[in-house]
């Protein structure tokens, strides 16, 4: 196992010169100790260290302590799949406790990646298209078929205003049941990666009309819940009612019931518009601002700044620092005005773009 890992970190060796701290082509650079009885281990541990230290550039400090054990397990239990390569600085000892300091080649765009796909980066409430499971029991003439009328007309509608949608009741896979099941739906959004949720109830029945001699006349309530996945914050209560009128029975419950889910859509997405289009996600470039240390100040000092639900680096490029903001009711020439008021920051406007979310900003001075 020893000459296993030491020939491991041979590949990982190979063509380390002109490595230098902090950010360049290829990743970012750090420098990490690690101490352990023998060499393997010792080198093992720097490894994670130096993946560690770039963790809290694309996660908050408070998301990181809720989600310590998922970072622990994902992500620093094997740290060389975020390394291009390193090299051995210092080694101290020999046989029981040795002391490696290394310096390695930290692949950031691939942990950003892996990070943001593990839900880690967003925060919740992030203006875009959520994705949403529905889960609604159907009951009553008409009602059951390969896909719910008003689940899937609930679905159809969401997603023609940019909602991402999966109904549970479509009847044509079959892990997807008519349940109206809490417990489903929430199992169900975890494993999809959906943040909000929708249980509901939703029956037909008939609505006769002295008026509409020949023609059948069915009314539809349906009635659920929606809550946002992580937090379980409800999103707002539904209740809906429609009719339809056909000359079939069964042609005219179905139509109710697409009726009531067509109004249980537009009034689910005002509330998800209400809390999720409130913030904004806004693509920040900063030039010039320098070494690894200044830009890790950086990024805390928007964390920081009021209104910001989050903010994360996203890449390296050109010279200058990409980063994603998320901040609550503030445009992007709001936002600008108040970056440029940052404490310790000397920032000139480059460009502010309102129409694609995007500020570039180029900063005065070097950092370390």
């Amino acid at each position: 196992m020893r000459r296993l890992c030491l020939a491991s970190a041979a590949v990982l060796l190979a063509g380390c010169a002109g490595l230098r701290p902090g950010p360049q082509r290829g990743g970012v650079t750090v420098d990490a100790e690690g101490a352990a009885p023998e060499l393997p281990e010792a080198i093992a541990q720097a490894e994670r260290q130096a993946v560690s230290e770039l963790v809290d550039l694309f996660v908050s400090s408070s998301a990181r302590a809720a989600s310590g054990r998922l970072i622990e397990d994902k992500f620093l239990s094997a740290p060389r799949a975020y390394l291009r390569r390193f090299k051995v600085l210092a080694r101290g000892g020999s046989g029981p406790g040795v002391r490696v300091r290394v310096r390695c080649l930290v692949r950031a765009d691939r942990l950003a990646r892996d990070l943001d796909e593990a839900g880690l980066v967003r925060p919740e409430g992030i203006s875009g298209s959520p994705k949403l499971v529905i889960s609604i029991k159907e009951g009553g003439p008409g009602s059951w078929s390969d896909v719910g009328y008003a689940s899937d007309m609930l679905r159809r509608r969401l997603s023609a205003r940019g909602f991402r949608a999966l109904d549970l009741s479509d009847g044509l896979e079959s892990r997807r049941r008519f349940s109206g099941s809490p417990a489903e739906a929430l199992s169900a959004a975890k494993a999809a990666g959906a943040g909000v949720i929708f249980v509901a109830e939703a029956s037909v029945q008939p609505a006769p009309d002295a008026r509409l001699a020949g023609y059948q006349s069915y009314r539809a309530r349906l009635a659920g819940r929606a809550r946002e996945t992580g937090s379980g914050r409800p999103l707002g209560e539904i209740e809906v009612e429609a009719t339809a009128v056909d000359i079939s029975s069964a042609a005219a419950a179905a139509k109710a019931l697409e009726n009531a889910g067509a109004l249980a859509a537009d009034r689910l997405a005002a509330a998800m518009d209400g809390r999720f289009r409130a913030r904004t996600e806004l693509d920040l470039s900063v030039l010039g601002l320098g070494g690894l240390a200044r830009v890790r100040a950086f990024v805390e000092q928007l964390r920081g700044l009021p209104g910001v639900a989050g903010a994360a680096v996203s890449a390296w490029a050109s010279g200058g620092v990409r980063f994603r903001v998320f901040v609550e009711d503030a445009s992007p020439d709001e936002f600008t005005a108040l970056l440029l008021r940052l404490p310790g920051q000397a920032l000139n406007v480059r460009a502010v773009e309102s129409d694609y979310n995007f500020i570039e900003l180029e900063a005065s001075g070097s950092g370390a």
